[in-house]
């Protein structure tokens, strides 16, 4: 894991991806390189720990920003299920609860912006938009989005983010 962890984090250094490990578990170098500093605790990001295990939805067709998304929200927050398919994604919002539900806009399938609208005809549960694209920014939150984040993604700032919606 630790392997992968350095390679997603060098992928995304522009996206201020900081890759950590609990202050709670032991420091490891980067086996692919000494220099490496990925992996280290980040004293922010434990504090934003959640002590209940809940439940986070995240559909984006990328799979490397989807398992980055998944490995920072899962360490802060509980359990995550994981979407790439628009479709699948509809299908699971019926089948399941979630806490918090993270939503990229262009999904094959259905887009995020249908699934978005449809989760608004029965749940209030938080949604957390995200896109490339500044101009789905309006439609997204007059849907019922309650945050919308532009990509790339600041993993810092949507940690925060998540964690507060996730108290609200």
């Amino acid at each position: 894991m630790y392997q992968s962890a350095c390679a997603l984090s060098r992928l995304y250094e522009s996206l201020d991806a900081i890759v950590f490990v609990s202050s709670r578990a032991k420091k490891v170098e980067c086996s692919e390189n000494s220099d490496c500093d990925c992996l280290r605790a980040d004293p922010v990001m434990d504090a934003l720990v959640v002590p209940e295990l809940l439940q986070i939805f995240i559909a984006d067709d990328n799979d490397e920003l989807r398992s980055l998304l998944a490995m920072y929200l899962g360490e802060i927050c509980g359990s995550v299920v994981e979407c790439s398919c628009g479709l699948d994604a509809m299908q699971s919002v019926v089948e399941r609860r979630y806490d918090l539900m993270i939503l990229d806009i262009m999904l094959p399938g259905k887009s995020g912006l249908d699934i978005l609208k449809y989760v608004r005809t029965f749940s209030d549960v938080p949604v957390i938009v995200v896109s490339g694209i500044e101009a789905y920014r309006y439609q997204s939150l007059k849907l019922g989005a309650d945050v919308f984040l532009t990509k790339p993604l600041q993993m810092k700032k949507l940690v925060v983010t998540a964690k507060g919606l996730l108290k609200a």
